[in-house]
């Protein structure tokens, strides 16, 4: 896979090192652990040191694992998972934000740039509370499918009928996908924010 970061403020990049360690710790020790068990790992951690640091960091995060021929994914906050197969991007994740809470009970009736103000208050997040529940979404994957995980730094600017044609652009590769997907952000995500990209392949050709 590849991977493209850049940090945010120093508040989230604490949460996110907290959870990357958190997670990779949990992995060490126990190499089967579910996606959904790391991101309560992580929870914890940066829950214990908000408490200490008196801190309100938090993180959100998605994760996928390949549990032999199923791929979960769990996620908190507004990073996303998509797939992308035969040409089509199709969104994994939902969410837990202000905004799609809003959109969720407003029957279609919303105007998106009104919107636009409130888009990085999250409703879930790991730090957040004490206890943290994952959303889990399962896949079976195909030979040829492309994984895309990302933050709102992404997806927050570019929309998904333009992922899909980057992914359509830089198809089989993962490193051009994720070049023309960070080239595809600069100049529009704000200098304190966070972009994170991350796509993955499997392995065997698309049928």
């Amino acid at each position: 896979g590849n991977q493209i970061t850049r940090k945010g403020t120093p508040e989230s990049f604490e949460a996110v090192k907290r959870t990357l360690d958190a997670i990779q710790q949990g992995l060490a020790d126990n190499p089967a652990m579910p996606a959904a068990t790391g991101l309560k790992l992580a929870n914890q951690a940066v829950y214990h040191f908000n408490e200490e640091a008196k801190s309100s960091s938090g993180a959100s995060a998605v994760v996928l694992r390949d549990l032999g021929g199923r791929l979960e994914v769990a996620h908190v906050g507004n990073c996303r998972a998509y797939l992308f197969r035969a040409d089509k991007l199709t969104l994994l994740t939902e969410d837990h934000s202000l905004i799609n809470d809003y959109k969720r009970f407003a029957d279609g009736k919303f105007d998106e740039q009104a919107l636009a103000r409130y888009r990085n208050i999250i409703t879930r997040a790991v730090g957040m509370t004490a206890d943290l529940e994952p959303t889990i979404t399962n896949v079976i994957p195909q030979p040829g499918d492309l994984l895309l995980l990302c933050s709102d730094g992404l997806h927050g600017f570019v929309y998904d009928d333009e992922l899909e044609h980057f992914m359509k652009a830089g198809e089989p590769h993962p490193g051009v996908i994720c070049q023309l997907l960070l080239e595809a952000t600069l100049g529009s995500t704000p200098a304190d924010d966070n972009i994170a990209i991350m796509v993955l392949r499997v392995p065997g050709e698309a049928p």
